[in-house]
């Protein structure tokens, strides 16, 4: 081989080196398009992510407050029973005729005190 072909394919060479090299860097940089998308996806992701925990928490704590809800109401479902029943206690012809004869003094009726309407 002369030297005149030795430089010519080390020339070669070269070229085809920044031939590649170059075809690489023209590979990168639609990459580094997308990759400014992908980032702007991965965030859009995370920021989804974390909207749905949000909710996921929101959804049981509002499961939490309703148990709460419903116990308080079951509570005051049976107090109000038990006022119904004691009320009824209270209204009873047996015990008010009782405090009326004890603590009023009071007698029923005689026969000549009581007027029949016709």
């Amino acid at each position: 081989m002369s030297v005149d072909e030795l430089v010519m394919n080390s020339a070669t060479r070269k070229s085809a080196w920044k031939d590649a090299a170059s075809s690489h860097d023209t590979v990168k940089k639609p990459r580094s398009n997308y990759l400014g998308l992908w980032i702007f996806l991965l965030g859009l992701f995370v920021i989804e992510l974390v909207f749905y925990t949000w909710c996921r928490v929101q959804c049981t704590q509002l499961g939490y407050e309703m148990v709460k809800d419903d116990e308080i109401h079951q509570k005051l479902s049976a107090l109000k029973n038990s006022m119904v029943v004691e009320l009824a206690r209270l209204k009873s012809p047996d015990r008010i005729s009782e405090i009326a004869r004890q603590q009023l003094k009071l007698e029923p009726p005689s026969r000549d005190q009581m007027v029949v309407l016709p």
